[in-house]
């Protein structure tokens, strides 16, 4: 996610938000961007890579990239003085005073400590920080409590993510349990039933030990993003229902088919489920998204305590047309070329009548087709010189109708998020009704049982 909304759950990427290389899963505090390509989220492993689950015994560990290429990031302790064990290339081992300030610089990652002593540790190096086992505790990055290790990575690229050379990936591992709470914490309200919780925290772990199984496979650094390119995860959680829902639930995932499913979940459905092959690519590599229990089928709902349950947005006509042709430009097609929009009108939907895809028509009449979800973030584009996308004129998912009125259009919508799989406010009201946890899933994911992985 990206700005908390202070009345809506989160909905990380699991939730489907659209940033990390085309279109990123989940949001519900805030918005990402999309492409045509229709791959965030995404990344291509084989389907036959990702081996049928098979049960640890353990819990398994994850790597959480909390830092994206940052200039600076200060490493620290829960005691000020606290001396931390910095490790680089061939076991080169140095101790060092927190506070500890890290850059990537010329040559290599630079450390320097409370006392200003400076060590470099030399280019292409990665530098593990931990806490030496006497002292314990979590260390700590930007002030906030992560893991008890964690790894600064040197960027060598000059593209993708934030930035290239002289900036730093900062990789937390942690235990699962430990990043479930920080997830859940995140990801609903405090003030949520403990059924909602745990709902989350099953959907959550599926969600991650399906990116981890995938990483792994395509070799990567870390498993999963610290925002919303996967699940919103803020470090350490002391919020106590998050810590009863993860321990109630220990190492339980959704599995249909033998297979982790890649349990996807956003904030408010409005009563009009999604399908995950409408929203993510399907082709090789990503087959998961064919899933049975992540297409639209009418269900139940609860959502209507949502405060965008229902919601109204107006825009006019020429910043609108503006916003949709830069989203064009940006990421392909040919609305990169359209004129002043005059009409768009819903040409498919799904199964329980959500829009799925949509024809816009400009000035010079023509036409050009995009889905829901390239639309919304189309309709989000910010562009240099209009104002910023705001939550008064956010378009909050897909799931709309345009009325035009004058230079204006008034687009009468509802939810928030892209609809796939759980919807977080069905489960907030269905565990104020007394549903458990599973009884919620089986609606959520039809088809998909609850099993344990560890």
């Amino acid at each position: 996610m990206q700005a908390m909304e202070p009345s809506l759950a989160t909905g990380g990427c699991a939730i489907g938000s659209f940033r990390r290389r085309v279109l990123r899963l989940g949001l519900v505090a805030a918005l990402a961007a999309a492409t045509l390509a229709l791959g965030a989220c995404e990344s291509g492993t084989s389907q036959k890579d990702l081996a049928e689950i098979k049960p640890f015994g353990v819990e398994p560990d994850i790597r959480v990239r909390i830092r994206d290429g940052v200039d600076l990031a200060d490493i620290g302790a829960a005691n000020a003085s606290a001396r931390l064990l910095a490790r680089g290339l061939a076991g080169r081992t140095e101790t060092m005073n927190a506070p500890v300030k890290a850059r990537a610089g010329t040559g290599g990652i630079e450390l320097t400590d409370l006392y200003g002593r400076r060590i470099v540790f030399g280019d292409g190096a990665d530098v593990q920080i931990t806490m030496p086992e006497a002292i314990g505790g979590l260390v700590r990055v930007d002030g906030t409590p992560y893991a008890s290790s964690i790894v600064l990575k040197q960027r060598s690229d000059l593209g993708g993510g934030a930035g290239g050379r002289g900036r730093l990936d900062v990789i937390a591992t942690l235990g699962m349990e430990q990043y479930i709470e920080g997830v859940i914490s995140k990801e609903l309200i405090a003030s949520w039933p403990l059924g909602a919780f745990e709902a989350q925290a099953v959907a959550a772990r599926s969600y991650a030990m399906h990116e981890r199984t995938r990483a792994r496979a395509e070799g990567k650094a870390f498993d999963v993003e610290s925002t919303t390119a996967d699940q919103v995860f803020g470090g350490s959680t002391t919020l106590e229902v998050a810590k009863a829902a993860t321990r109630t639930t220990r190492g339980l995932v959704l599995v249909e088919g033998g297979r982790t499913l890649r349990a996807y979940y956003s904030s408010t459905c409005a009563g009009k489920p999604n399908s995950a092959t409408d929203v993510w690519p399907v082709g090789p590599g990503y087959e998961y998204n064919r899933s049975a229990s992540l297409q639209a089928r009418s269900r139940a709902f609860a959502c209507q305590g949502s405060p965008l349950f229902r919601w109204r947005v107006e825009r006019d006509l020429g910043t609108l047309s503006q916003r949709v042709k830069a989203w064009g430009q940006i990421n392909g097609g040919g609305v990169g070329q359209i004129g002043t929009i005059r009409s768009i009108d819903s040409i498919e939907q799904n199964v329980v009548g959500r829009p799925i895809k949509f024809r816009l028509t400009d000035d010079k009449g023509k036409s050009y087709t995009l889905s829901a979800e390239q639309l919304r973030f189309a309709c989000n584009q910010n562009v240099p010189g209009l104002p910023d996308i705001t939550r008064e004129i956010r378009m909050n998912s897909g799931n709309f109708q345009v009325l035009f009125a004058g230079n204006r259009a008034v687009f009468e919508g509802g939810g928030f998020g892209h609809g796939v799989g759980m919807c977080q406010y069905c489960a907030k009201g269905w565990a104020d009704q007394g549903l458990s946890y599973r009884e919620m899933l089986a609606r959520f994911y039809p088809g998909a049982v609850v099993q344990r992985h560890f």
